[in-house]
């Protein structure tokens, strides 16, 4: 076993015995197991194969333990020539399609809960799907489930290995854990990661399908599909904590799994950074990642209350399909990342370069989905090598929420948004999507800190941006709304309007603008080399009033909170303009405007500036104007 900063390791390997309690941190050397021996044929079928030994690892979440009062107390196994049964893994391209019957080697964790002790097993149910492992006890009751599995078969060493899963509580333990929550809440424990050993012929039984890829054209696109979000966990606060609503206001990291599928005809490339440079860009090309979260204010606004940074992908598990190349997604195979994935290191240095996958979006070409390495935070110095094993902090290039922003009482008002961007792909507005969502908060119990979750129960996911979701779902009777796309060669931006009437006659008009993809970017070399001088996003916003249109209240309200870099707002003779010197609404980032007037809604007009003002674009928009209400289809 061995100890790593503020996580708790437990390691367990087949055929030895561990125990070890230090203040529910483990701490001790694991024997290494012999991997250099071929493991023996048997007489399975083709593409099945049998898990006879291996190991198991579990790192438990400071803030799981701690919200929870529970801890690991030690480990032990069945040595491996006891057991009465092996695991059968179904593979029949290369890559883990499901486990078959029998049990997976006996391993086994004790935990303590309060005063209570736990024996768990590792057990493989049969015909479970493939993309989760089970800890039960003797009676069969599920107390921890390893899913979001990113599996490898490794023929030449002749091992199973999954390299990321998140751990869960089951049923059993959700029950035992916290009396004031309900038993399918779901609750975030750690990161499992599993080595076993395999017998049986590794060869696969048929021919991958991803053999021979077939690559995305200039005129023949790819089209992945964001297909769900679901385990969105609130995993961590800054300073002491979370001490809930209307007390201090600490940052709290949530994180969500994001599920995928390749819808269309084309394969992807999926390669992790740094590992060399491959077809079809000559590079190291890879999805990336981002989420974001909104609140609905009392007034109907939507505001931008968090946005992560950039999530690197690095490998695929070609789910449902026969392509057995984690480096490349095939046609009709899905993918997923897990919370956990989403927010590694959690906490102080990765293990290892290649552990290290968040990045600020400053750093990305949205419209073409490249990643400027050069200058980047991982290689400053252009010479292609991850050179920092530590390049941000646990609370960096994450989605950060203050405290203050949750509250449980606001029922279905917050959305959670997320988007794979895929070089080119043809269809983006599927590969982004939300769900509507709760948030609660979780009062201490005896020893147990108090938590947020967040539920993402509210609703069904819908592909599409938040906004555009938001437009679309329909606002009280008096109030006019229209939402629009603006399509420009720097890229996408997405315009919601709202206007209902208000108190002394006058209108109260707001706007939220997403900047989908738009950038203005200056650029040095090509790749693999390329490095991103400057970019810019949208620097003005502006509205055409007609004459003898008064305006009060102008609003602002930008994603990070706070007002030291709030847009600058004027009057001018044609209308009302905001505006910034070097606050740019960034791809990916929606920001909130808005005044009252006393002119009705009509057909009006807005304008949108990148960077300088010679890239003006305008677009109709509902706004005040002289046009007759009702005449231009905002009924």
């Amino acid at each position: 076993m061995k100890m790593r900063l503020k996580y708790v390791n437990v390691t367990w390997l087949v055929g030895f015995a561990l125990s070890a309690s230090l203040s529910g941190f483990l701490s001790a050397q694991a024997p290494v197991l012999d991997w250099s021996k071929p493991a023996p044929l048997s007489n399975l079928a083709p593409g099945s194969l049998s898990a006879v030994g291996g190991v198991a690892e579990v790192r438990f979440h400071p803030g799981s333990m701690a919200a929870f009062d529970f801890q690991p107390l030690s480990a032990s196994q069945t040595p491996e020539g006891s057991m009465a049964a092996s695991l059968q893994l179904i593979a029949p391209s290369g890559q883990l399609a499901r486990f078959g019957t029998g049990n997976a080697p006996a391993l086994r964790l004790h935990l303590r809960i309060g005063a209570d002790l736990l024996d768990l097993a590792l057990q493989g149910q049969a015909g479970k799907d493939g993309v989760s492992l089970d800890w039960l006890d003797n009676s069969g009751n599920l107390w921890l489930q390893f899913i979001n599995l990113h599996s490898e078969i490794d023929v030449k060493g002749s091992e199973l290995r999954i390299k990321n899963a998140d751990a869960m509580a089951g049923p059993a333990l959700r029950n035992r854990l916290n009396p004031n929550e309900r038993a399918n809440s779901a609750i975030f424990l750690g990161e499992g990661r599993v080595r076993m050993r395999l017998q049986g012929d590794l060869r696969p039984s048929i021919l991958s399908s991803c053999a021979n890829p077939n690559w995305p054209t200039e005129t023949q696109k790819a089209d992945v599909a964001l297909t769900d979000i679901q385990g969105i966990f609130a995993l961590r606060c800054s300073g002491a904590g979370c001490d809930g609503p209307g007390n201090a206001n600490p940052k709290v990291v949530i994180a969500p799994s994001a599920s995928l599928e390749n819808v269309g005809t084309k394969d992807v490339p999926w390669y992790q950074k740094f590992n060399g440079n491959f077809p079809p860009y000559g590079n190291d090309q890879h999805p990336m990642l981002i989420w974001n979260m909104y609140r609905i204010d009392d007034d109907g606004r939507m505001r931008q209350i968090g946005q992560s940074g950039v999530k690197h992908a690095f490998y695929t598990i070609n789910g449902a399909c026969n392509c057995s190349n984690g480096n490349i997604l095939g046609t009709q195979c899905t993918d997923i990342y897990g919370a956990l994935t989403n927010d590694t290191p959690t906490v102080g240095a990765c293990d290892t370069p290649s552990e290290c996958h968040q990045g600020p979006r400053s750093e990305i070409l949205p419209d073409s989905v490249q990643w400027a390495r050069c200058g980047s935070i991982y290689d400053g110095n252009c010479d292609g090598n991850d050179e920092d094993t530590q390049p941000y902090t646990s609370f960096e290039h994450r989605l950060t929420v203050d405290e203050n922003e949750l509250d449980a009482t606001l029922a279905d008002r917050y959305f959670f948004e997320a988007w794979y961007l895929v070089r080119d792909d043809g269809q983006i507005n599927n590969n982004i999507g939300s769900r509507r969502v709760t948030v609660n908060w979780i009062p201490p119990v005896m020893n147990a800190q108090g938590r947020w979750t967040v539920g993402e129960n509210a609703s069904e996911f819908e592909n599409g941006s938040a906004l555009a979701r938001w437009m679309t779902q329909g606002f009280p009777a008096e109030t006019l709304s229209r939402f629009s796309e603006l399509k420009t060669p720097n890229g996408s931006v997405q315009i919601g309007a709202r206007a209902k009437p208000i108190a002394g006659g006058l209108w109260r008009y707001d706007y939220s603008v997403f900047n989908f993809d738009a950038a203005v970017s200056s650029t040095e070399g090509s790749q693999p080399n390329l490095r991103l001088l400057s970019s810019r996003g949208v620097t003005r916003f502006a509205i055409t009033l007609p004459t003898g249109a008064t305006v009060a209240n102008a609003r602002f309200q930008d994603a990070d909170l706070t007002p030291f870099n709030n847009w600058n707002v004027n009057r001018t003779a044609s209308g009302l303009v905001f505006s910034t010197p070097d606050d740019d609404l960034r791809w990916g980032t929606l920001y909130s405007y808005g005044f009252d007037s006393n002119i009705a809604p009509g057909e009006g007009f807005t304008r949108v500036t990148f960077g300088e003002e010679s890239t003006e674009t305008g677009i109709r928009m509902l706004a005040p104007s002289d046009d007759p209400l009702f005449s231009n289809g905002f009924e």
